[in-house]
This record gives structure tokens, sequence and C-alpha cells, in this order.
């Protein structure tokens, strides 16, 4: 396969990708991320914001993502009542989920439609970029990510930081 090849160049400021055509940009996420949502986690002592035996609103944590490409399903279901505590948003299937907290910078898509905790944010992707070229982007940054961390005890991003990658 033969590369297309671009009438002028420039240094990408990134030395292991070296020069990059001159027509091209680079944006911060927030340029091409319409919407970044944050989940939350209704009380666990309130019985009646889970979902036990019912078919639910499906919950994603950090474990139902870690490792998977797609989340297809959830360990946990909350009910309608436990989203509107929360005010949670239901977010669409094919929307890309971010982890913020604790394990940094794990990315899938939603498979389904879903809520989410605190730890991740759903991004809502404009259609400037391809989903699945930012899941990957995002997946090289997943070591490098620490480093913006605010670093107490664990390490954290918040959307602020998020918006600015």
């Amino acid at each position: 396969m033969k590369l297309k090849t671009y009438p002028k160049y420039k240094d990408s400021g990134i030395k292991w990708i070296g020069e990059i055509p001159g027509e091209w940009n680079d944006y911060k996420l927030k340029h091409v991320v319409d919407e970044f949502v944050s989940g939350g986690t209704p009380r666990s002592d309130d019985e009646k914001f889970w979902a036990h035996d019912e078919h639910g609103i499906p919950w994603v944590n950090i474990g139902d993502m870690t490792n998977k490409e797609i989340v297809t399903e959830t360990k946990k279901e909350i009910t309608v009542e436990g989203q509107a505590d929360k005010g949670l948003r239901i977010l669409k299937k094919g929307t890309l989920l971010y982890s913020i907290f604790a394990s940094l910078g794990k990315v899938a898509v939603l498979g389904i439609d879903a809520t989410t905790n605190q730890a991740i944010l759903g991004l809502i992707i404009s259609k400037k970029i391809d989903t699945i070229f930012l899941k990957y982007y995002l997946k090289n940054l997943e070591e490098p990510i620490i480093t913006l961390s605010n670093a107490n005890t664990q390490n954290n991003l918040n959307s602020t930081i998020v918006k600015n990658i």
C-alpha cells in the first residue's frame, strides 16, 4: 500500500512521530468531544435504588470495562429511582467511556445503553473525529496520563484535565 504524499510537512512536536502533513491540525479533546458526561453512584444502603431481580438500568463501573473493547453487560443495575436520585444520564450505545479515578485512562465503547459511576466519563464524540480512532488514541495515552493526575493517595483526573488532553 502506498501512502498519500503531501506538498508540505511540519514538525509534529512529538519525537517518535516526526513530521506530519502541513495541513493537519492537532486538537484538544474539548474540540472533538461534544459532551463530557459524569456518572454517579446511588446510595448503596437504599435498596430501592438497586435492581435485584427485576431488569434495571445497566450501571458501568471500572471493573465492567477493564480489559474490554466493548461493554455489553454490567455486574450491577440501578432502578429508575436510583437514576433520578443521582440525576444520572443514560448514555447511548456507541458512547466512549474513559476512566478518571484509580485505574486511569481505561477506555471502552458502550455496546448497550447504560449509566456510569463517578469514576467514568462518558465522551459524546463529535462528527469531527472517528470514535474508534479516538479510543485507540486514548488507549495509547494510558501510561503517560498518570503524570497529569492529581495524585495524593490515589491517581485521579477531572473533566477539566481530560478536556485539555
